[in-house]
């Protein structure tokens, strides 16, 4: 029997290992290579934890920022069942950052998030993520996505959340929702969680009110529309914010006979029609993107929401500066003639004294 030098079966050992290990690096390599050309990803462990509401995962604090986007985005608290007046768009510059606080939220508060995308972006948009960030903690925490369809057209506005609202964080702080644009931030806004419920002067609103509490409160007669479509009539009037600079009014039409409606059913109605009166200053002409109507002699902006069709002009109050903003909204099974029909029927007169 012939033995080897111990050298010898060493190196053998060691050239065997080696030729085992690049057998096995070069199988791995074909996986790998069989997913990406498949077009599955290789399984990378996650970091985020989108499923618990109060807990938040450490994040860079100071992220890249996507360019000329988003050319304003505003926080709404749900707590009023209507879509927001359309100012908050109306910014003669770009800010889809800003820095000051926007809403003060309770704990078991909710709210969804205003956006309109830059109308000189040169294509449409989809959003990648969403999260909170705790600006003290520096932790961040990615929530679930809206509801709301995609892709988004320059110039478009949408409320992202309104029909499936988020959740605020429970731990008091000061808070940022940013929106991602891939791995960057398209807009941010700022919001604060405070450890305090509304006063009860507060959660009186809205509420449903009368005829003559509607007149007496705008002080002028109530721009019922003289036309409708077929089987609607008025439904209820409902208060819906009062404050010394400005009054919101809501008007529900509904088919006949039908009982009004609840506060947090007022967008179910077929036609509202939403009455903002600023006392204080004129609202300025509306600059918002959409279809240019002729209403009664003055400009009215039809714009296409997700839900809805919603046609907004100006009309002069009794006292200079004051100005009424008019929002008539309108399922989608109405069509934008109707829309339009209504608009122009609503009274002009009676807006004085």
């Amino acid at each position: 029997m012939n033995f080897l030098a111990p050298g010898v079966v060493y190196i053998i050992m060691t050239n065997m290992k080696i030729a085992k290990s690049l057998v096995l690096a070069a199988i791995s390599g074909l996986v790998v290579a069989s997913m990406v050309f498949s077009g599955c990803k290789p399984a990378v462990p996650s970091t985020q934890n989108a499923t618990s509401p109060s807990s938040f995962v450490s994040q860079n604090n100071t992220p890249q920022y996507a360019q000329d986007v988003v050319r304003v985005i505003k926080v709404f608290k749900v707590k009023q069942p209507f879509p927001p007046s359309g100012e908050w768009v109306r910014v003669d510059s770009p800010n889809p950052n800003p820095t000051s606080v926007q809403e003060v939220f309770s704990q078991n508060d909710s709210m969804y998030v205003g956006v309109r995308i830059n109308p000189e972006y040169t294509s449409n948009v989809m959003f990648s993520k969403f999260t909170f960030f705790n600006q003290a903690t520096g932790q961040e925490k990615e929530i679930g996505f809206p509801l709301e369809s995609w892709p988004f057209k320059p110039g478009q506005i949408v409320h992202l959340g309104l029909t499936k609202p988020w959740g605020v964080p429970k731990e008091i702080g000061t808070y940022e929702i940013r929106i991602y644009q891939g791995e960057k931030v398209a807009a941010s806004a700022v919001f604060q969680v405070a450890n305090t419920e509304p006063s009860p002067n507060l959660s009186a609103y809205p509420h449903q009110i009368s005829l003559n509490e509607a007149t007496t409160i705008i002080d002028a007669e109530l721009p019922v529309p003289g036309y409708l479509p077929e089987n609607l009539s008025l439904n209820g009037i409902y208060l819906l914010e009062q404050s010394s600079g400005r009054t919101e009014i809501a008007l529900t039409f509904a088919p006949k006979g039908s009982s009004p409606v609840g506060v947090g059913d007022i967008e179910k109605v077929p036609v509202r029609l939403y009455l903002r009166l600023f006392k204080g200053g004129q609202i300025g002409g509306l600059k918002l993107p959409g279809e240019r109507y002729d209403i009664s002699g003055v400009g009215g902006v039809l714009v296409t929401q997700n839900q809805s069709n919603d046609l907004l002009w100006v009309q002069n109050y009794a006292v200079f500066p004051g100005q009424f903003e008019m929002d008539l909204s309108a399922d989608k099974d109405i069509s934008k003639e109707e829309l339009v029909k209504i608009a122009r029927s609503v009274p002009q007169k009676g807006w004085t004294r």
